[in-house]
Order: structure tokens, then sequence, then C-alpha cells
């Protein structure tokens, strides 16, 4: 009984999470675009998929941070460093 309520728990706190809007803001400088401190080759649309996929993850460390893009990668990279 104890096990199933906190597993509902869990899934109520997962599901508040997954419904809230990410507010990740875009820089601009000099007609560049940037992710704080990384250069966007377009419109940052991969380092904000890894900041988001990385913050959904709870991804605490830089070593988890991996795909094939480093775009992406260096958006998991961004929010390891803001939060931990």
């Amino acid at each position: 009984m104890v096990k199933s309520i906190l597993s509902f728990g869990l899934v109520i706190i997962l599901m508040s999470c997954a419904t809230q809007e990410s507010h990740i803001s875009v820089e601009y400088k000099a007609d560049t675009k940037t992710f704080w401190d990384y250069k966007c080759t377009q419109d940052c649309s991969w380092h904000k998929a890894g900041y988001n996929w990385a913050k959904k993850k709870w991804i605490n460390s830089i070593n988890r941070c991996w795909w094939n893009n480093q775009s992406f990668i260096e958006g998991c990279y961004q929010y390891v460093q803001d939060n931990f």
C-alpha cells in the first residue's frame, strides 16, 4: 500500500515537471545568436533541446551529457553548470 502511494506521488511529481514550460532565454549579440556563452548555428534549438533533456533526466554531471550533436551536448553542459 505504501509502495503504491509513493509510486503514485512520484508519477504526479514527474507529470507536473514535464508540463511546466521551460523559460530558456536566447541572447542576441551583434547579429550572432548565443545560448549563454555557446554560439548557435541557427536558432539554438539543439542547445535548448539538450538543456531541456538534461533537466528532464535530472542530469547532474557533464559526464552524462552525450548525443551525436555538439550543440545538444553544450545545452546539457549548461544545465549542469546552472544547477550543480
